[in-house]
């Protein structure tokens, strides 16, 4: 599958609304999480 091109964008222009949350087998609720965020 193909990430909506709308969603990416935004992505790219609002990263701080975005996170992402890592999962193991081990730790299935998530392993860490962490904000995104604009780097210049």
């Amino acid at each position: 599958a193909s990430p909506d091109v709308a969603v990416v964008q935004d992505i790219l222009n609002n990263p701080s609304q975005y996170y992402f949350n890592l999962h193991s087998t081990l730790n299935p609720g998530g392993f860490t999480r962490g904000q995104l965020s604009r780097v210049q």
